[in-house]
């Protein structure tokens, strides 16, 4: 049961499913459900996490982009710029 637990999608979903049977006498089928339903929660709050590290990964290129100039140039250039 242990590496069941360990490797399935959402372990600590699957922990309480499995605690809820033994320790509180819960139907199996219940326990299902109760899993899925904290699975979901799980993957909904991992497509948030992923969409908004991307929105902040897009955003630091931009500001980037405006500080060190074009895409790909690296630095601007300042042979123009006379320091004298």
């Amino acid at each position: 049961m242990g590496r069941n637990i360990f490797q399935s999608e959402a372990p600590i979903a699957m922990i309480k499913a499995v605690r809820k049977v033994v320790h509180e006498n819960m139907k199996p089928e219940q326990a299902y459900e109760l899993y899925l339903a904290h699975a979901n929660l799980k993957k909904q709050k991992d497509k948030q996490s992923k969409l908004i590290q991307n929105k902040i990964t897009t955003e630091t290129q931009r500001s980037q982009r405006r500080v060190y100039g074009k895409k790909n140039s690296g630095f601007v250039s300042v042979s123009s710029v006379s320091l004298w």
